[in-house]
């Protein structure tokens, strides 16, 4: 069971506490299982699109060019997710990501890449975790016990 399947959805709701139907929306790039899983599962669907491509016969409910966008989607939008729902829904997203054998492929890490060293502001993943940072030789020899 994968996305597009609503039930891949449904069993993810079911594992997050106080789940809000209303409150969710699924972000996403790819159309045939990002965001026509979404509508199968009955949430709001945002699908990211740097490159303008034509959307065809699945229509999402917004569209963005880069993830910078979204906080201002979501401050338009009918759904309204505090700070701590973000971080919550971020943390959420990567384990179940973990979880489930989710292997980004080389299309999503180049795009993924190109938005953090394009970006200053992004420094860190939402829930904490630092994207990228700067070694010397000796911090990196230490890091593999070489030093």
């Amino acid at each position: 069971m994968n996305r597009p399947d609503a039930e891949y959805f449904h069993r993810c709701f079911a594992r997050i506490p106080d789940f809000d139907l209303a409150k969710t929306m699924i972000v996403g790039d790819s159309l045939s299982s990002d965001i026509k899983g979404g509508i199968n599962a009955g949430i709001a669907t945002v699908w990211v699109n740097p490159s303008h491509a034509a959307c065809g016969d699945i229509q999402p409910d917004y569209e963005i060019e880069a993830l910078h966008q979204l906080e201002e989607l979501l401050e338009r939008s009918e759904i309204s997710l505090g700070a701590a729902d973000m971080a919550a829904a971020a943390r959420a997203a990567c384990k179940a990501a973990i979880k489930a054998g989710w292997h980004t492929d080389q299309r999503e890490l180049l795009v993924l890449a190109k938005e953090v060293m394009a970006r200053e502001d992004l420094k860190y993943c939402p829930h904490g975790r630092p994207i990228c940072i700067t070694l010397s030789k000796k911090q990196l020899e230490k890091q593999f016990k070489r030093v």
